[in-house]
């Protein structure tokens, strides 16, 4: 039963890590396009 348990836990890190590394590169490409295309004063590059 542990050993389910712990490998249950070991699938949902993983799920999750790779969710966030897609979600993380997925907003860093759309990110990058938004400081291209803008032309105007208030750049999103340096809203953060």
């Amino acid at each position: 039963m542990l050993v389910a348990i712990t490998l249950f836990a070991m699938c949902i890190v993983t799920g999750f890590s790779m969710f966030y590394m897609f979600i993380s590169s997925l907003w860093r490409l759309l990110f990058s396009n938004a400081c291209q295309i803008s032309t105007s004063h208030v750049n999103p590059c340096f809203s953060l």
